[in-house]
């Protein structure tokens, strides 16, 4: 996760100095996760850069493991809702101001991985460029106005937003639907294996992200 991005956009099927996988080349949209395929999503780090180490453990169980946390993405609990129900269980009993603080603080932790650097050039080549993300509403707001390259979308669909999770096959209808895409020309690139099979089944090609060695060809991570 800690490539480099080098060299300059050019023509033909080079961009900043790589060669992307087919199905990319292929593509007339990109359809992009965010967490831990254009920002960094590792809540081990998160809790050691915003916790006190006696916390961490607690935190990534019932905070970033918990029920809560998928009522977040869904868009039926906000934070506040979130961190009460949390604490009202062992062992977190008289720590909302903690929990409540953590919510607010992570998405300023999640830093810009390599592929995020060769949206620009996507776009300068023509190719149409969407998200698709399982997000919690409020850290989402923060990170669309942290990160300038969210400008270069022509969409993003937030789970949140919609009460749909991936890999529920609504929200890939609503995606395609609300953004007037045809799934076969689009390609979806997304960290999680069943999101991407569950992409495919819509009809939508896609690649299974694991650091930007799996969007360049001389690998063979499509389902």
């Amino acid at each position: 996760m800690k490539q480099r991005d080098e060299g300059r956009a050019a023509g033909g099927q080079m961009v900043t100095g790589l060669r992307f996988h087919p199905l990319i080349e292929q593509a007339e949209c990109l359809v992009l996760d965010i967490g831990q395929v254009l920002l960094q999503f590792e809540p081990p780090r998160l809790a050691s850069a915003l916790l006190p180490e006696g916390e961490r453990e607690n935190a990534l169980r019932h905070v970033f493991g918990g029920l809560e946390w998928v009522k977040l993405d869904r868009g039926v609990m906000n934070n506040q809702e979130a961190a009460r129900s949390i604490c009202a269980r062992p062992p977190m009993q008289g720590k909302d101001a903690l929990v409540l603080d953590l919510l607010r603080a992570f998405p300023d932790q999640m830093h810009p991985l390599p592929l995020s650097g060769h949206l620009a050039a996507f776009k300068a080549r023509g190719k149409r460029l969407f998200a698709l993300s399982n997000f919690h509403a409020e850290a989402y707001a923060r990170i669309r106005g942290l990160h300038p390259f969210f400008d270069l979308m022509e969409g993003l669909l937030i789970s949140a937003h919609e009460r749909l999770l991936k890999p529920e096959p609504a929200i890939y209808q609503r995606l395609f639907e609300r953004f007037g895409l045809t799934p076969a020309q689009c390609v979806f690139i997304d960290d999680t294996a069943a999101n991407v099979a569950a992409g495919r089944l819509a009809g939508m090609p896609g690649i299974v992200y694991e650091g930007l060695h799996s969007v360049t060809t001389g690998s063979d991570p499509a389902l």
